[in-house]
C-alpha cells in the first residue's frame, strides 16, 4: 500500500508539475479531498523542499503563496476560528506578481528599442512608486528588475547600473541560470548603449560582466555557448583593448560552441582579433575564407570585415567586385528587414566612398552628412572615420 501510494502521488504530480516544488499539486489534492492527515504530511514536505532549494525568484514567492493559501483554504473549510491576516497572506503573491511585471517591463523596453514599437509604460511607473512606498528594493526578486528597468528607461542611470552590478554579484545564486543570464544581458545592453554614445569606458564594464557570467556558467546552455555570446564577448574584449584575454577566450571557448558552427565562429572571431590587434590583414583574410555560408549573419559580418580590409589596403578593384557579389548574395538570401537594410546601406555608402572626389570638400561634406543621418547603419563610425581622414 505504501508503494502504491507513492505511485499515485507521482501520477498526481505529473498531471500538474510545478518546476520549483513538485509537491504543491499533491497538497491541493489532499486538501480538496479532505484528507487532512496526508495534507499536513505533504505540506511539511513541500515547505521543507521549497526552503531547501536555492532560488528566491518570483517562482519561489508564487510557490510559497500557494502553500499558504492551501493552508487558509483548509482552515476555512473546517470553519475553524483562526484569525488570519489576509493582507499578509497575500504578500508573497504581491512580490511574485511585481517581480514578474518588472521582468516583463524590462523585455518590453528592450523590444521597443530594437523594433521601434511604442508601448504604454504608465503602469510600470505606478508599480515603481508602490515598491518605493513598501520599501521592497531589498528583495532580490524585485531589486534586480527594479534597477534593470531604470537602465532601459533613463538615458543616464549610472546609480541604477552600479546597484545592479553589485546585486548581480551578491544574488546571482538565487536565480536559475537562464534568468540570471537575462539579467546580465540587460546590464550589458546598457553598456552597449553607453558605448554607442561614445563612452568607451563601458566596454570594460561589459567585459567584466561577461567574465563573471562565464565564471558562474550562466551563459552556457546544456554545456554549450551560443555563437552570438561568443562573438559579443570578443567584441567587448576588442573594444576594451584587452587582446590577451580576448585571444585566450577565443581558444578556450571554441570547444564550447555547437559543432555545426564551431569552426566558422572561431575563424570569424580570429579574423576580427587579427584585424584589430595587429592589422594582420593577410591572416585575417585567410581566416575569413573559412567562414561557412550556412551561417548567414556570420557570413555577412565576415564580408563586412573583408570590405574594410580591401578598402584599407587600397584594393579598389577587389572591393568593387566584392561589393557587387555581396549585394547579389543578400538579394538571393532571405535576410530579415533590419539586417537587409543595414547591409545594403553599408554597401551603398562604401560604393560612394569609392567614387567620391576627396579633393572636392563640398562633395566630401555631403557624403559625411548622408552617413551621419543614416539610421540603419552598423558601420557608421568606420565610414565616418574614412571620410574624416580626407577632410
Amino acid at each position: 500500500m505504501s508503494d502504491l501510494l507513492k505511485l499515485v502521488e507521482q501520477f498526481i504530480n505529473q498531471q500538474d508539475h510545478q518546476p520549483i516544488n513538485d509537491q504543491i499539486p499533491l497538497v491541493k489534492f489532499y486538501r480538496k479531498n479532505g484528507l487532512e492527515k496526508h495534507f499536513y504530511r505533504i505540506q511539511r514536505k513541500a515547505t521543507q523542499q521549497l526552503e531547501k532549494q536555492p532560488y528566491r525568484n518570483q517562482d519561489y514567492f508564487a510557490a510559497k503563496n500557494l502553500l499558504e493559501w492551501e493552508q487558509f483554504e483548509l482552515s476555512s473549510s473546517k470553519k475553524r476560528d483562526i484569525p488570519v491576516n489576509l493582507q499578509e497572506l497575500g504578500l508573497n503573491f504581491d512580490i511574485a506578481y511585481f517581480s514578474a511585471k518588472l521582468r516583463q517591463a524590462c523585455f518590453l523596453k528592450a523590444q521597443q528599442a530594437f523594433y521601434n514599437i511604442e508601448y504604454d509604460f504608465e503602469w510600470v511607473e505606478q508599480i515603481l512608486r508602490y515598491i518605493d512606498k513598501k520599501e521592497w528594493k531589498n528583495i532580490p526578486a524585485i531589486a534586480l528588475y527594479y534597477n534593470a528597468y531604470q537602465l532601459s528607461a533613463q538615458p543616464t542611470a549610472e546609480g541604477a547600473f552600479n546597484n545592479l552590478k553589485q546585486q548581480i554579484l551578491k544574488y546571482s545564486t538565487l536565480f536559475p541560470a537562464q534568468e540570471i543570464q537575462d539579467i546580465y544581458l540587460l546590464a550589458i545592453n546598457y553598456c552597449i548603449k553607453k558605448i554607442n554614445n561614445g563612452e568607451r569606458s563601458y566596454a570594460e564594464e561589459s567585459l567584466k560582466l561577461y567574465k563573471k557570467g562565464l565564471e558562474i556558467g550562466c551563459f552556457l546552455e546544456k554545456g554549450f555557448l551560443s555563437k552570438f555570446t561568443y562573438a559579443n564577448v570578443v567584441a567587448a574584449g576588442l573594444m576594451a583593448k584587452d587582446f590577451e584575454l580576448t585571444e585566450q577566450f577565443i581558444h578556450d571557448y571554441k570547444n564550447k560552441l555547437q559543432k555545426n558552427s564551431r569552426n566558422s565562429a572561431f575563424a570569424f572571431n580570429m579574423a576580427r582579433l587579427l584585424y584589430v590587434k595587429d592589422k594582420d590583414y593577410e591572416n585575417a583574410l585567410n581566416f575569413l575564407q573559412k567562414v561557412s555560408d550556412k551561417d548567414l549573419l556570420n557570413t555577412l559580418n565576415a564580408k563586412i570585415l573583408q570590405l574594410r580590409i580591401y578598402w584599407e589596403i587600397k584594393e579598389n578593384s577587389l572591393l568593387e567586385s566584392h561589393l557587387e557579389a555581396m549585394a547579389n548574395f543578400i538579394r538571393r538570401k532571405e535576410v530579415i528587414g533590419y539586417h537587409k537594410e543595414n547591409f545594403l546601406n553599408i554597401i551603398s555608402f562604401t560604393k560612394r566612398l569609392l567614387k567620391v572626389n576627396f579633393y572636392d570638400q563640398k562633395e566630401v561634406i555631403k557624403l559625411k552628412k548622408a552617413i551621419e543621418t543614416s539610421t540603419v547603419n552598423s558601420e557608421k563610425k568606420w565610414l565616418l572615420e574614412q571620410v574624416g581622414s580626407y577632410e
